[in-house]
């Protein structure tokens, strides 16, 4: 029963950890998946938000650890190659970041964060047309925070400015139900 009550608070951390990264809270949110990897070491979410937190700080190598943490646990698992990726395109390590991405679109092909983490790839190796093609993909399946903070994505800087990105996320917006949340 303890190893189970920890286990969900692990998980309630790593939830929380979630929302302050999306609110750009790096830090923060990285002290929460620590604490949640302190309770339950297993916790791939945390693992993957360890990850992308220590990622944004510009603390690549230990993000890119982290990432390997989460794929050792989740092999599987689209998104925990999606970060790992991540980790390389930040490192330069481009054509292993290619493969990666390959890798999660081959285990989840419609998963929205793998969609936006691919055309994110695209944009930083100055591809447009592929660029352009996920995010057409990802719009319309990313949560609301992710389409209100993409025009701020330093990713995507290259594109912001066109006329086809400022279409797809107006499209993508308007197919919203409802306000986004605080």
């Amino acid at each position: 029963m303890a190893s189970e009550n920890r286990a969900q608070e692990a998980a309630e951390y790593a939830s929380a950890g979630a929302l302050i990264l999306h609110a750009g809270k790096s830090e923060e949110a990285l002290a929460l998946f620590t604490r949640a990897l302190a309770l339950d070491g297993n916790n791939v979410r945390a693992h993957m938000g360890r990850s992308a937190a220590l990622t944004q700080l510009g603390r690549l190598d230990e993000g890119f650890r982290a990432a390997q943490r989460a794929l050792a646990l989740a092999p599987e698992n689209a998104v925990a190659w999606s970060m790992l990726s991540n980790c390389l395109r930040r490192l330069g390590r481009l054509e292993e970041a290619r493969r990666g991405y390959e890798k999660s679109l081959a285990l989840a092909p419609d998963e929205s964060r793998v969609l936006y983490n691919v055309a994110c790839f695209w944009a930083s190796v100055g591809n447009e047309e592929e660029c352009r093609r996920y995010l057409a993909r990802a719009f319309p399946l990313v949560e609301p925070h992710t389409l209100d903070l993409a025009d701020r994505d330093p990713d995507l800087a290259p594109y912001v400015g066109t006329a086809w990105f400022k279409k797809l996320l107006k499209q993508a917006k308007a197919g919203r139900k409802g306000p986004s949340p605080p």
